[in-house]
């Protein structure tokens, strides 16, 4: 019995260090362990292209729940601030492309969303030959 728990145990550390948590030792308590979560990756390269880097940790830590209130405005403001840049270097015209709104709306809130009648292919959900970046 104890070899299963230990195993167990064991599983339990391994799925938490893969989906991005850590253990906190303060809130162990017996066989109950909690985790705190650190990062998060649902939609790929939101925190790392378009969150500022003041507010990345705290975006990470977030629940998506709050996305929308606490993080879309900066997610706008980093999109159109990075049109602008293309834009003035002469990069070519932004013809047919979504506002910056728009796109805010598909990829905020940092959840990977499933339609079982719809094929399996980002953004809804993902494939194991979906590129991640």
């Amino acid at each position: 019995m104890k070899r299963l728990m230990w195993v167990l145990g064991l599983l339990g550390l391994t799925a938490a260090a893969i989906l991005g948590c850590s253990k906190n030792e303060n809130n162990v308590i017996g066989t109950n362990i909690t985790y705190n979560q650190v990062d998060r990756m649902a939609v790929p390269a939101l925190n790392t292209a378009l969150i500022p880097a003041a507010q990345k940790e705290a975006f990470n830590r977030a629940s998506p729940v709050g996305d929308v209130v606490t993080f879309r405005s900066a997610v706008v403001n980093s999109i159109t601030a990075l049109r602008t840049n293309v834009s003035t270097r002469g990069l070519g015209p932004e013809t047919g492309s979504l506002t910056p709104d728009q796109l805010a709306d598909v990829i905020i809130p940092d959840v990977v969303t499933i339609d079982f009648s719809q094929a399996l292919t980002f953004p809804n959900g993902r494939d194991l030959n979906d590129d991640l970046v």
